[in-house]
């Protein structure tokens, strides 16, 4: 029931339930946690900031917890938070690469593009370069728009290229 409760909550995109959410992220099922954290990522809930962070730093020995809360505090990046993303940009696993790339580029700051740029030359998964070329137009680099265009016609990638081509496609420099 709270699962399906936290699913009706990402859709309806309510933002002013977020803050009564972040109870959840404590609770024992794993599940749960996990999915609270994305739905507090998607309302954009930044109350809840402090408490994702301890998730994400407390669950060192399950993977999956970590990069839910990685997501999520990827929706809602703060200077306070670029840190963690700048950490984990270069991790063993490509979530946390491509949650990190999504959370300095939703940042908007130019000063994060050599960092983005020097992991996009490393970078050889098809899913982590999407992340990163993202992050770079985010970042101002409009050169970058060009991967993710020429993945919409991707059977593999449509579905990573499409939304991120439509967060940036609300941007007027993008869309010029």
């Amino acid at each position: 029931l709270i699962l399906a409760t936290l699913g009706a909550f990402d859709k309806i995109k309510d933002p002013s339930v977020g803050p009564r959410l972040t109870f959840l992220l404590n609770y024992p099922q794993k599940s749960v946690r996990m999915a609270a954290a994305s739905t507090l990522g998607v309302l954009r809930t930044e109350e809840a900031i402090p408490n994702l962070e301890k998730m994400f730093q407390n669950s060192m020995d399950d993977k999956d917890v970590r990069a839910a809360a990685l997501d999520a505090l990827a929706f809602m990046p703060t200077k306070e938070t670029s840190p963690i993303f700048v950490k984990y940009l270069d991790d063993k696993a490509k979530r946390l690469r491509g949650s990190s790339a999504l959370g300095l580029g939703r940042l908007k700051d130019a000063t994060y593009a050599g960092a983005l740029a020097e992991a996009l030359d490393g970078e050889n998964d098809t899913g982590v370069r999407l992340a990163l070329e993202f992050a770079l137009v985010k970042s101002g680099n409009m050169d970058a728009l060009e991967e993710i265009v020429s993945n919409l016609g991707s059977r593999v990638h449509r579905g990573e290229s499409l939304p991120y081509l439509t967060e940036l496609a609300r941007e007027k420099t993008v869309r010029d």
